[in-house]
């Protein structure tokens, strides 16, 4: 079964709130065996940790000052029984953040992608573009769309969803922000890209620019495991019995039945581990392009 998104939860902090963590309520239906997926993001380039969780992106933010950190874990039983998720923060206790927390149901590899890229310190406009993307090679891998915005008004929200190239059908999870004094917004998307290679340019629409001041993205991909199914090739044999012509009064029993014995070499396949299994540092697997 192809990995699919299955729930997300999200949580706001605001500047009086005390604390430098983000504590996200566990997202519905969540399974062992699952893969969770947290985004953290927070003003002037803080950095979020959790134990048992691998990071596979971080964007200290340059040159915008929110910094962004995406961590990955294969739900286990105790955490399909937890009631939230804690992840610590070493930036200042005053400082707005947002979170995300997705399920991925289904199969997947431990090649999870990602890309973010930072966009424009001032004079953005409605069209938001980020080049880099990520490179599929199998099909019909779940991609996440992320965009955020710092601002300086309220009610922005994010549609228009697309990459450049074999553009899929996106559908929204989340749109939201910290509150109307401290608009600092995300949106998140989803969607199965049937393709492989470069996804190329990603890009959304931000429903008015007036008080933006910084905006980032970030573009993640989960690979499903490949079904093998080896091709079988039916062996005939035709088999004939000498004619046997005999001489004088002797008797003679010919064979009327050809016995043989087949072997049929086993098929061995090796596919990716369905699972993230170092938590200790970053995966080989993981491809971390922090670039800007």
């Amino acid at each position: 079964m192809a990995a699919a998104y299955r729930s997300i939860a999200t949580v706001t902090r605001n500047s009086s709130s005390g604390s430098a963590n983000l504590v996200i309520t566990k997202p519905s239906g969540l399974t062992a065996g699952d893969l969770m997926v947290a985004v953290c993001a927070e003003k002037d380039n803080a950095h979020y940790t959790s134990s048992g969780w691998t990071e596979i992106l971080r964007n200290p933010g340059s040159p915008v000052s929110y910094g962004l950190t995406v961590l990955a874990k294969v739900a286990s039983s105790g955490d399909a029984a937890a009631s939230n998720f804690t992840f610590t923060g070493d930036g200042g206790t005053s400082k707005a953040g947002l979170g995300a927390l997705m399920a991925i149901s289904g199969t997947f590899t431990s090649s999870v992608n990602c890309v973010s890229n930072d966009k424009d310190t001032g004079g953005v406009g409605t069209a938001l573009s980020f080049t880099g993307g990520v490179t599929p090679n199998v099909t019909n891998g779940l991609l996440i769309f992320g965009i955020g915005v710092d601002e300086s008004s309220t009610g922005k929200t994010m549609s228009g969803y697309a990459i450049a190239n074999n553009n899929p059908t996106w559908t929204e999870r989340a749109d939201f922000e910290v509150n109307s004094t401290e608009k600092s917004g995300m949106a998140i998307a989803t969607a199965t890209y049937a393709a492989t290679g470069s996804t190329g340019t990603y890009s959304s629409t931000l429903s008015s620019s007036s008080g933006v001041i910084e905006t980032y993205g970030f573009l993640i991909e989960v690979q499903e495991t490949q079904d093998v199914s080896p091709a079988q090739t039916a062996l005939s044999l035709v088999g004939s019995v000498p004619t046997v012509t005999p001489t004088g009064d002797a008797n003679v029993t010919a064979p009327t039945t050809l016995s043989a014995v087949f072997s049929v070499l086993s098929v061995v396949v090796s596919l990716p581990v369905s699972a993230i299994t170092n938590v200790a540092k970053h995966v080989s697997n993981f491809i971390n392009q922090d670039k800007s």
